[in-house]
């Protein structure tokens, strides 16, 4: 990938955001307080999607749907002391008014604004990339054969290729920034490298992520010398300067799968309907509904008033969860980063950009990536406790 030797245009974190984040740090390294506020709060939009994923629950799953209004009321509910959001789904270019929505979430002056989509309607809406930041798409292989399979949709991969490599050639003139997340699954190993390569040449960012079986690392790479091998590759190449987003923590953890400290509430889930997950999706735990509360930080402080943060042992290493709380954790080692953006780097630069320090707490794949799901009637609610 060729590194842009002009000034980085892609300037949209507010000063709000950056307080937050040192707001944040002063609660954890000061106070040691680990109930943090968010930092990009992740609203999965819809739960429709146009791909049946074979790894995905969702597809088994019904949940209630919100009109536009209502959409845009939740939204409006997330934006007080939160100047950033993660648009999920589902696939959310599902939605007939997505473009509606985006242009009003920018509106509301959110900075920066993550979309995640599977990218195969962003032609019929692309207008929803004047809105937008960062576009995440999902690629986990570039074996048509194969990933068809998994997607459930033949010829989906060919097509999600074409239209990766067309709009990473439209990042300068639309001003977003696109970023390939590739889940690495026992059946994918051989394959990630070439993504890589793929991403390098059309001139899109790279980030791996493992495949979580519940709230584990899938057995068979915990086990896999040629998992530890693939994942020292990256760090390598990495290290010689490729397009690879991760930070180096994340990639030197999910290396051996270590113990790891995770502050979840940086990136609070929030369904469709406007229910709010605390501390995390993975404990189940509905705090509040955002059509009812005035807004997310209402809901987070009550939320810090009433339940302890748990001391959670499952280290799911979810590169949504641990990225975000790996700055935090470890902000000197976070600042040395220099290949986070590729394409914006300056010769000789050595710190992120605030827009970059942003990225970290994008969710790539939505609430899910792994295997399954979860069940609607099995959620933790206030009024049933």
């Amino acid at each position: 990938m060729k590194i842009n030797n002009k000034e980085p245009q892609f300037h949209r974190v507010s000063l709000e955001w950056v307080i937050n984040l040192l707001r944040n740090l002063y609660r954890l390294k000061i106070l040691h307080n680990t109930q943090l506020f968010p930092m990009l709060p992740s609203y999965n939009i819809t739960h429709i999607c146009n791909l049946k994923c074979s790894y995905c629950g969702y597809i088994h799953q019904k949940f209630d749907e919100v009109d536009t209004a209502t959409a845009l009321k939740i939204i409006s509910r997330i934006r007080p002391h939160n100047p950033a959001l993660n648009i999920t789904g589902g696939e959310p270019l599902t939605r007939n008014d997505i473009v509606e929505i985006m242009k009003g979430v920018r509106q509301m002056g959110f900075a920066p604004v993550v979309l995640n989509t599977n990218s195969l309607l962003l032609p019929e809406k692309e207008e929803v990339l004047k809105y937008v930041d960062y576009i995440i798409v999902s690629l986990d292989s570039l074996n048509e054969k194969h990933w068809d399979g998994v997607l459930g949709v033949t010829g989906a991969t060919r097509e999600v290729k074409k239209i990766v490599a067309h709009y990473a050639g439209r990042q300068d003139e639309f001003k977003f920034e696109l970023n390939i997340n590739c889940v690495v699954t026992p059946d994918t190993l051989d394959d990630v490298p070439q993504v890589l390569d793929f991403c390098e040449q059309v001139g899109a960012s790279f980030s791996p992520a493992p495949q979580i079986d519940g709230t584990l690392p899938n057995a068979v790479l915990r086990n896999s010398h040629k998992y530890r091998d693939l994942i020292s590759g990256l760090i390598k190449f990495k290290k010689d300067r490729r397009p690879i987003i991760s930070t180096m923590l994340f990639l030197e953890n999910i290396l051996d799968f270590l113990p790891h400290k995770c502050y979840p509430t940086l990136v609070p889930k929030i369904l469709p309907n406007g229910d709010v997950f605390y501390p995390c999706i993975k404990l189940k735990r509905i705090i509040g509904n955002l059509q009812e509360a005035p807004s997310l930080h209402y809901l987070m402080q009550e939320a810090f008033r009433k339940y302890p943060m748990p001391n959670c042992n499952k280290s799911c290493h979810m590169s949504c969860y641990m990225e975000p709380t790996n700055y935090l954790e470890y902000p000197a080692n976070m600042l040395q980063e220099r290949h986070l953006r590729m394409r914006n780097r300056l010769p000789g630069e050595l710190l992120p950009t605030e827009e970059e320090l942003a990225c970290f707490f994008a969710d790539p794949q939505g609430i899910f990536f792994e295997k399954g799901g979860y069940d609607p009637d099995d959620l933790i609610r206030p009024e049933n406790e």
